[in-house]
């Protein structure tokens, strides 16, 4: 027990020290107070009357399946409509569809604006969803761009989706620490830039000649695209040393600085799912209450039926040792209850005095 008390301890100021530590982190302080800002966008208490009833109903999880729904039928309408054929033949229904989808929209963002007021104003999806939306009925003399803007109402697959809010999240969180990377990929480019200017340009002025140049031929070996043509090109030319200094220049930019890349990424999508998580609990579950009770039922009947097959298995064990036929617990309390009786007895007449005298002698 005194093992177990030490280790609770320990790990109790762990996690204090923990907490201490992610509270002194300017970057979890920032994620904390983002994650204030989110749960006021939404109320502390189901509202009452008609307004708790609309609360209910759009974050049910069926209405977010409803709306994502409408969000793949809009897309495929927008798909069809560019397509000649299809359009000559059902483009009146497709156009249907799409104005109806539109205003399921508008209904969609009008019941949350009636539900949560001036919290919706609070959450940057609800505002992106309302500029999505708004775009259509800005008022223009092209029926080609406002035709082009309806296909903007895809991105709310966005908002629709966790697992691509998740992505946009890591890609906004991951913008200052990739600036340092990509100064850093900058950096190298005009240091091997200047190099290869001067060492290369008079052999292929074409792909050297100037910085610019030089600059654009060195994007595209970063992405390997012809660099076996130019390194060919400057051995036939006698630089036979140039394949060293393009392959260096490849594994810095073209290696390392996409791991950098590849772990920058990596870590913001971590901090924006365990984010994600936290705000938006319900895009996670998969059951609801009555199904979460169902399964708490079975796992209550599993421990049971298993409790049981363990007691069996204990009794047959002591049956097979000779120690199954045990009386019962009242026998041996009272078994108990009379030897110790019989004890106090023996110690009393001990601790008697003689009360009858030895006989005496005759004289």
């Amino acid at each position: 027990m005194a093992a177990i008390h030490q280790i609770t301890a320990q790990a109790a100021l762990k996690k204090t020290r923990d907490q201490q530590a992610g509270l002194s982190d300017p970057k979890d302080a920032k994620r904390q107070k983002l994650a204030r800002a989110a749960q006021q966008s939404r109320p502390a208490e189901i509202p009452k009357g008609w307004t708790g009833w609309l609360y209910r109903f759009i974050e049910h999880r069926w209405f977010g399946r409803f709306i994502l729904g409408i969000i793949l039928l809009n897309a495929a309408a927008l798909g069809l409509e560019t397509i000649p054929r299809v359009n000559a033949q059902i483009g009146s229904f497709l156009r249907i569809v799409d104005h109806w989808a539109l205003w399921i929209f508008v209904v969609e963002l009008t019941l949350k604006l009636l539900v949560y007021r001036l919290r919706f104003f609070t959450n940057g999806w609800n505002l992106f969803d309302l500029a999505i939306v708004g775009l259509a009925f800005v008022p223009s003399s092209s029926t080609s761009i406002l035709r082009a803007l309806r296909v903007l109402r895809v991105l709310r697959l966005i908002s629709a989706v966790p697992s691509l809010r998740v992505v946009v999240q890591a890609l906004v969180s991951a913008v200052p620490s990739m600036t340092t990377v990509i100064g850093l990929l900058m950096l190298f480019f005009y240091v091997f830039g200047v190099m290869a200017t001067r060492l290369y340009a008079e052999a292929m002025p074409d792909k050297f000649g100037s910085l610019g140049q030089t600059f654009l031929t060195l994007f595209q070996l970063m992405i390997m695209d012809g660099w076996a043509d130019v390194i060919r090109g400057l051995m036939a030319m006698g630089h036979t040393t140039s394949p060293i200094f393009f392959i260096v220049f490849v594994v810095i930019s073209g290696f390392a600085v996409l791991n950098l890349f590849i772990g920058i990424l990596v870590n913001a999508m971590d901090r924006a799912e365990s984010m994600d998580h936290m705000l938006h609990p319900e895009d996670y579950s998969q059951e609801d209450e009555g199904e979460k009770i169902d399964r708490l039922s079975q796992q209550i009947e599993q421990m049971q039926a298993l409790l049981e097959t363990l007691s069996q298995q204990h009794a047959a064990l002591l049956d097979a040792n000779g120690l199954g036929k045990m009386p019962p617990a009242s026998a041996l309390d009272s078994g108990q209850q009379n030897g110790q009786a019989a004890q106090d007895a023996a110690n009393q007449e001990r601790t008697a005095p003689a009360t009858e005298e030895p006989p005496r002698g005759e004289n």
